[in-house]
């Protein structure tokens, strides 16, 4: 799956969906959320390849649901936001995220909206 975010904003997940094993998301000059809480996701991992250029990326994910995030950030920022609870039963699935940042910011969180405020 490739979804891309230029000189605007794209939201995507806001429904059940079914990423597939491979997504690539493009963010040039605008901003992209993409949310994985209602995401069929296969067993193993998931692999997401974002590049984010003088924009925003940020992916919600669910609570409990192991992710790492790697890659490359230049004059720009990476954060990982995660309230996964030691006692939650094993995921079968897994998100790995590597991004290529230049002048913008990837966010992976599993918090809510009223949980950031």
């Amino acid at each position: 799956m490739f979804t891309a975010a230029l000189f605007g904003g794209t939201k995507v997940g806001n429904r059940p969906w079914r990423p597939g094993k491979r997504l690539w998301a493009l963010t040039a000059f605008g901003g992209l959320e993409m949310d994985f809480r209602q995401a069929q996701l296969e067993e193993g991992t998931t692999h997401m390849t974002c590049v984010t250029l003088f924009g925003g990326t940020k992916l919600r994910v669910p609570r409990g649901l192991p992710v790492t995030v790697g890659g490359l950030t230049l004059l720009g920022g990476k954060e990982v936001k995660s309230r996964a609870q030691a006692e939650q039963a094993p995921s079968p699935s897994a998100l790995y995220v590597d991004g290529l940042t230049l002048f913008g910011g990837l966010e992976v969180t599993d918090r809510t909206p009223d949980e950031e405020s």
